[in-house]
């Protein structure tokens, strides 16, 4: 591939990877203090409508890297950091779309305690469930990260 064309691949993947890692983190961040500042109802509302806008431009972000890195990688003969590189991947996909499913599912069971915040066996759910979303991001971060780290020695 002409060198150009190289660098273009290039920026266009740290942008979309700078997108999708600083948005993990941020995420990260903006439930911390969200949890922090805003009441339950508030907090339900507000990620409803951020989730939605942080998903569309993550997932493009995902998408696009995706796309243009296994196109600069294709220009490396295949070897074990590809086989891991796309099981990360796959894992990360996996685990995404396990998060998405379970974020609107507490997010719909959080809607519910606003209405009815006596309910003791679904505020206790919710805490459950509110752990394993912790694992599920953490997860996420970690497969993000071994693509990227598995890339950039490939790479080097």
């Amino acid at each position: 591939m002409p060198t150009v064309l190289n660098i273009v691949f290039a920026v266009i993947l740290i942008i979309a990877a700078a997108i999708w890692l600083g948005g993990y983190f941020t995420v990260a961040l903006v439930a911390i203090v969200s949890a922090r500042t805003l009441e339950p109802d508030a907090r339900v509302r507000f990620f409803k409508r951020f989730g939605r806008a942080y998903l569309a431009l993550a997932g493009i972000a995902l998408v696009v890297s995706f796309i243009v890195g296994w196109i600069l990688l294709t220009q490396v003969p295949w070897g074990g950091a590809h086989t891991r590189i796309a099981i990360a991947s796959t894992a990360l996909i996996l685990t995404l779309g396990a998060g998405v499913l379970q974020a609107r599912d507490l997010t719909r069971r959080r809607a519910r305690l606003a209405l009815d915040p006596q309910n003791a066996p679904l505020a206790q759910g919710i805490k459950t469930r509110a752990r394993f979303a912790t694992a599920l991001r953490a997860l996420i971060g970690v497969f993000s990260l071994a693509i990227v780290i598995h890339a950039a020695v490939l790479l080097a």
